[in-house]
């Protein structure tokens, strides 16, 4: 049993005079009396046609563990009502996981030093939560430092799917530090599942 874009596949042989009768796909092992995963737990049933041994999940499965198993009948039985005529398979299971998380990316657009705030564009995979971490030092005739961290949380969830690469702007206001000087603004952006981006680097001179 594999999956194809979190689409569960599954293959299977069958003895001679045996043919499958449904697929069940369930969210945990537990089975009843009759052998039917527990009615709470299922997640797709599908009837599957005589002498197929091959099957593909047309619903996509959310992220986790899943248990799977098919019956099927016997065609030789006396009496097809008989439950000795139908069996089950094995029980087999499927985890489907997110890919590793790659770490999300982050590019300056323009830095306004007047309105102290930075346009920048965050590319990520995740839920599209994102913590922006901002240095910004100035080296004048004494130095001076300050660091600002702010988190961006979507307010509805993303059109995207997790997984999928995603790029949108954000505005981002800097540390509270003026005068004149040379500045640097350092800032990294760390996903929901904590990847976190190369630093970004700008820098700048201030005068009369």
């Amino acid at each position: 049993m594999r999956q194809t874009d979190r689409h569960l596949t599954a293959t299977w042989t069958l003895p001679r005079g045996v043919d499958p009768q449904v697929i069940e796909i369930a969210t945990a092992p537990s089975t009843g009396p009759d052998g039917h995963f527990f009615e709470e737990n299922l997640e797709v049933v599908d009837v599957l046609k005589k002498g197929q041994t091959s099957y593909f999940a047309s619903e996509e499965l959310g992220l986790g563990t899943y248990w799977a198993h098919i019956q099927t009948l016997d065609n030789d039985c006396p009496h097809v009502g008989n439950s000795t005529c139908l069996a089950w398979s094995n029980i087999a299971s499927l985890t489907i996981r997110l890919d590793a998380n790659e770490r999300p990316a982050l590019r300056f657009v323009r830095v306004n030093p007047l309105l102290h705030e930075a346009q920048v564009t965050a590319c990520d995979d995740t839920d599209g939560r994102l913590t922006f971490r901002t240095t910004l030092s100035v080296n004048r005739f004494g130095h001076g430092r300050a660091t600002r961290r702010v988190t961006y949380s979507p307010f509805t969830r993303p059109t995207y799917t997790e997984g999928e690469r995603n790029c949108s702007p954000y505005y981002v206001p800097l540390p509270a530090l003026f005068g004149i000087g040379r500045y640097t603004l350092t800032m990294t952006v760390t996903d929901g599942r904590g990847g976190k981006s190369k630093p970004a680097v700008r820098k700048w001179t201030t005068s009369d």
